[in-house]
């Protein structure tokens, strides 16, 4: 089983190919400003957890996907909206939520490759 530390590093280091402190390397790999709009996806797992706390704290509209049964537990966490993934295509429903884009993903369920087409 990996250490906590090397899953940070391994998971960041792909997202963003840089180094450091993870919740700062995967906020500042968004490049979003307060206000913006960002979808966090895994966002009830323990580092999407983590990841929907920092980002709300800083400002940022999150758009938390995750399964429709954890809806509350990510408002909780911050969460200003929530898509929940099985309820059908993640695409649109972000779309829907966001018509003029999103600020970033952070695609803390897939390989880094899953969350290309999201942006488009």
């Amino acid at each position: 089983m990996q250490h906590v530390g090397e899953l940070f590093a391994y998971f960041y280091t792909k997202l963003g190919e840089r180094r450091g402190r993870p919740h700062d390397d995967l906020l500042s790999a968004l490049a979003a400003a307060e206000g913006d709009r960002i979808a966090i996806i895994g966002a009830a797992g323990g580092v999407g957890a983590f990841a929907v706390q920092l980002a709300a704290q800083r400002g940022y509209r999150v758009i938390a996907v995750t399964r429709g049964d954890q809806a509350d537990f990510v408002r909780g966490l911050g969460a200003a909206d929530v898509v929940d993934y099985t309820a059908g295509d993640i695409a649109e429903q972000l779309r829907a939520l966001a018509p003029e884009g999103l600020a970033g993903i952070a695609d803390l369920f897939h390989e880094a490759e899953h969350a290309a087409p999201l942006a488009a």
